[in-house]
């Protein structure tokens, strides 16, 4: 039982820890999309977005100089008293020598029972149990999309095939991805990390037309394309560890947004018309029936919040491809928050050394 405890305090702290630190890397990345939302592509923030899930992931990170914790890490300063027996000619000799160096090596406290403190045990059983909570929460939504997928069935409709083909070869996509409709599904929806799927509503799919299902199909191919549905298990697995953070979970609804906005803006580079209109009333149409409906981790479809919406449309209407500039600042932006996230503090460590002639021993001894 006390190795238990032992391991379950140990975890958490270390859970306490990193959240503390990635909420640190989180109020970055919010100030860089704050400054740079109406200039950089959407997607520039999504990828922001997982250098924060790669941190929270890491359980060791290499010590940096650069690393944005050093702003926080205070110095380190350790006085050292040495008798020095070497004999000198004059026995009242004292030489005084500070050196400063850098104290790569970190010192890890091994919990033992004097460590689990009443309180810390109970705050990590709580953990725990918030922990299970959000597991059997995620168990019943996964079954609740199983349920809509069993009722799907493959599109044969040599029409619609064809326009979706012509997606996804303007896509350059060439994975099999396999085209369905279910009547229990209010959106299109793409599931699947492995055995991908894109699934249209049956009651809505007799009132889209050729227009429609080619925004709809560039709008979900995009998702494919990102990877999406890997990235959002991996951040739903991040929060359940780190369901008391409510910074992350603002973070992750953030993502989610980025997201849909990345692939509007996909969807818009590769229509043939320099007009954003239709794009903008088909993602109306389809969403005005699902509005604030809650999303699957598992599934990336077209659901959104109001607020979202309002975004996604003034993106939408003033939509132009990125210019070269911007694109150089992405890469500079996301290479200096991973140089900056994904590593830890370098402590500067400054030691004073005093040695003492041999003589003065006796001092010591009195």
């Amino acid at each position: 039982m006390e190795l238990f405890l032992t391991i379950l305090v140990h975890c958490f702290k270390w859970t306490l820890v990193t959240s503390l630190l990635s909420s640190i890397i989180a109020v970055f990345i919010l100030m860089i999309r704050a400054l740079f939302k109406k200039k950089l592509h959407p997607r520039w923030f999504f990828w922001l977005w997982l250098i924060l899930v790669i941190r929270l992931m890491l359980p060791w990170v290499p010590e940096s100089s650069f690393s944005l914790f050093n702003l926080f890490t205070p110095s380190k300063t350790d006085t050292h008293f040495q008798f020095n027996h070497s004999l000198y000619s004059d026995p009242s000799f004292v030489s005084v020598q500070t050196n400063t160096d850098l104290d790569t090596n970190t010192t890890s406290e091994n919990p033992t029972s004097s460590n689990l403190h009443p309180i810390i045990i109970i705050a990590a059983f709580i953990w725990l149990a918030g922990m299970a909570i959000g597991i059997i929460q995620l168990y019943r939504s996964n079954r609740q999309f199983s349920k809509c997928l069993h009722s799907a069935i493959s599109i044969s409709d040599t029409s619609i095939l064809e326009i979706f083909n012509r997606c996804k070869q303007k896509s350059k996509i060439k994975s099999d991805i396999q085209l369905m409709t279910s009547p229990t599904l209010v959106s299109p929806a793409l599931c699947g990390l492995w055995r991908p799927k894109l699934i249209l509503p049956s009651k809505q799919l007799q009132e889209y037309s050729e227009k429609d299902l080619t925004f709809i199909f560039y709008h979900e191919l995009a998702h494919f394309k990102h990877r999406d549905i890997g990235f959002n298990w991996l951040m739903i697995l991040m929060l359940l560890l780190h369901w008391f953070n409510p910074l992350l979970w603002y973070c992750y609804s953030l993502m989610r947004e980025d997201q849909e906005l990345a692939s509007d803006a996909f969807a818009l580079s590769k229509i043939e018309s320099d007009d954003p209109t239709g794009y903008g009333h088909t993602i109306l149409k389809v969403i005005q029936s699902n509005m604030d409906l809650p999303q699957f981790p598992r599934a990336a479809n077209f659901i959104s919040t109001k607020s979202q919406m309002v975004r996604r449309m003034k993106m939408i209407r003033s939509f132009r491809k990125e210019k070269r500039i911007w694109f150089l600042v992405g890469i500079f932006l996301v290479a200096i928050v991973s140089a900056v996230s994904l590593s830890n503090a370098k402590i500067l460590s400054k030691s004073v050394t005093v040695s003492i002639p041999a003589g003065w021993e006796v001092f010591q001894q009195s």
